[in-house]
Parts: structure tokens; C-alpha cells; sequence
């Protein structure tokens, strides 16, 4: 799982080094980019939040048809298998090689505490989940639960 924050320490002689390795070891490879999402082309898993899908397409996913018409757009761009959006209060979205997306509304939680790490969970455990064979759909659902968990505490 590659987690990408922007600080210069997930570089293109890094990716150039790392992915082909991985993809040679047959390894599951996921990441989670605060930007630049196509430097992680064909990689099985990517885990933008929505205003990160909305710089790489250049344009608003704001309302539902955007959102996957602009999920289905990015999937082919990135030729990756997952792509998960996370869309803050509404939920997720998980698009398949296979064009299909769906959203996985927001699970209702009481007290929301803090919302620093959300997407990272999600990112997390949607990974671990493909990991233990869980399918796509199985680990957008875990992910959504445990994202929701998450913002409950501090």
C-alpha cells in the first residue's frame, strides 16, 4: 500500500523502482494519493477522497450522474482494477474494470468526533479486505463501516 501525502518521499525514481518489483512479485498494489493519481497507472486499487478525483478529471463530481460518469472516466485513465472515492458525509463510490459504479452511502454514526484519518482507514481496510479475499464490493462495505467507526472517536 503505497500512501502518498505530497512531501516528495513517493517520487518517480521510487514508483520506477517500486511498482515493477511488486507487479513481478504479483504483489496486490493499492494506493492512497493525495494528487498525481496517474503515476500509479495500472495498479490494482486507487483511494482518492472526491476533491482529489475532481482535480485529476478536472471538473466537479458533485451530483450522482457526475460522479459516475467522472468514476468511470478516471477508471479507464488509470487502468487500474478498484477505484474507491470517498465522498466525506455521503459515503463512497466503487467503480470495476468492468465500467460499473456503485455508492455505498455513509453509514449513520452518533456524535461525530474527529474526521482526521477517515479516509485512511478506508484506504486501509479496503486493502486488507482484498487482501483476505473479501471481494471488491465486500471490502467498499467494511471500509465503509470502519470509516465510520473512525470519526467517532478523537
Amino acid at each position: 500500500m503505497i500512501s502518498d501525502y505530497e512531501n516528495g518521499v513517493v517520487d518517480k525514481p521510487i514508483l520506477d523502482m517500486l511498482l515493477p518489483l511488486a507487479r513481478k512479485s504479483e504483489k496486490f498494489i493499492s494506493a492512497d494519493s493525495h494528487g498525481q493519481l496517474d503515476r500509479f497507472r495500472g495498479i490494482n486499487a486507487i483511494t482518492p477522497n472526491q476533491p482529489e478525483a475532481e482535480a485529476e478529471l478536472g471538473r466537479s463530481l458533485q451530483d450522482h450522474k457526475a460522479l459516475l460518469k467522472g468514476g468511470q472516466e478516471l477508471m479507464q485513465r488509470l487502468d487500474c482494477e478498484n477505484l474507491l472515492i470517498t465522498l466525506g458525509a455521503m459515503g463512497m463510490a466503487l467503480f470495476d474494470q468492468h465500467g460499473s459504479g456503485e455508492v455505498f452511502p455513509a453509514k449513520p454514526v452518533a456524535g461525530v468526533a474527529d474526521t482526521t484519518g477517515a479516509g485512511d482507514t478506508v484506504a486501509g481496510v479496503f486493502t486488507l479486505s482484498r487482501l483476505s479475499q473479501a471481494t471488491p464490493r465486500e471490502a467498499a462495505q467494511l471500509a465503509n463501516l470502519a470509516g465510520a467507526a473512525v470519526v467517532t472517536k478523537l
